[in-house]
């Protein structure tokens, strides 16, 4: 079991891998502090939520997001099928190793690995911003403070998109079958069901719930609100609502409609319960990592 640990594990860990994570992370320090840190004279509440907001948004869709995602889809739709199509799965089953202790081996091994990448790319995040950044120290400890929730939201996008990709690489004989389903969920979840809720907010439709039923950038959104409030709440602004769709839209009344001078106050989206999502999708990888383990040992290889 360790030597298919050890070899998952450098598979999932490669050179390319690792520059891209550093890549994407000291990318995302650079266009924070080129965005946020050059502007001056803000005083420093306004300076701490604006660097918090804009740290959430990269966080979440760039290294929780995007990178993450296509990581452990590359990685885990191949743990099988990969070893299935290239004839090596019967030499693994031959060695006195059972079916259900490859998988739980190379699971481990995939789930180690894109932890270590998600560290890494973390660390070139907040490395830049400390070396880089010309900001008082209290700030960079209030940005650093966020760094076990990201890590735990990580740590849950790895858990859940390795259980449908493991599922489906158990399932099909090639890496390119098990991949494509996930390619498309991943597509549909960051473009699809955004441009429906700009078309539902241009059409005048302000009911959005039973879209946010099924909209899995919603339901991610509510993932990193879960684990983000562990450390601190997120404050509801314009931006953040927009583009996380944590919040819903702006409700206004007809005495905030008369005075134009009043600002509404973005509320928070009540659609669905974050901590029943999350659970919801924890029993759905618990459930695809249960059928991965029943269609292994039913495979005929």
């Amino acid at each position: 079991m360790k030597h298919i640990f050890l070899r998952t594990l450098e598979t999932t860990l490669k050179k390319v891998s690792i520059v891209i994570a550093l890549i994407i992370g000291v990318g995302i320090g650079v266009v924070l502090n080129k965005t946020v840190f050059t502007k001056t004279g803000q005083a420093y509440n306004e300076c701490l939520n604006n660097l918090l907001m804009m740290q959430h948004l990269m966080v979440f869709f760039g290294i929780d997001g995007i990178m993450l995602m296509c990581f452990t889809a590359g990685s885990s739709s191949g743990l099988i099928a990969s070893e299935t199509h290239e004839g090596t799965f019967r030499l693994l089953a031959a060695k006195p190793n059972s079916r259900t202790t490859i998988l739980t081996a190379k699971i481990l091994g995939n789930i180690t690995g894109l932890t270590v990448l998600m560290l890494l790319s973390l660390l070139g995040y907040y490395s830049t911003i400390v070396l880089t950044a010309r900001i008082d120290g209290n700030l960079i400890k209030e940005l650093i403070k966020y760094l076990p929730s990201y890590i735990l939201y990580g740590l849950l996008i790895i858990f859940v998109f390795s259980s449908v990709s493991t599922l489906l690489s158990c399932a099909c004989k090639k890496k390119i079958t098990a991949l494509l389903p996930v390619l498309v969920v991943m597509i549909v979840a960051m473009g699809f069901f955004p441009i429906m809720r700009i078309v539902k907010e241009l059409t005048g439709s302000t009911d959005n719930t039973m879209l946010n039923m099924v909209d899995i950038n919603y339901h991610l959104a509510l993932l990193f609100k879960q684990c983000t409030s562990l450390v601190g709440k997120i404050q509801g602004s314009q931006i953040m609502g927009y583009l996380t769709n944590l919040f819903s839209q702006q409700k206004l009344d007809l005495d905030i409609v008369r005075n134009a001078s009043t600002t509404a106050k973005w509320l928070e989206n009540k659609s669905l319960s974050a901590p029943i999502t999350t659970l919801v999708y924890l029993l759905v990888a618990t459930g695809c990592y249960y059928w991965s383990y029943i269609i292994i040992n039913k495979k005929d290889i």
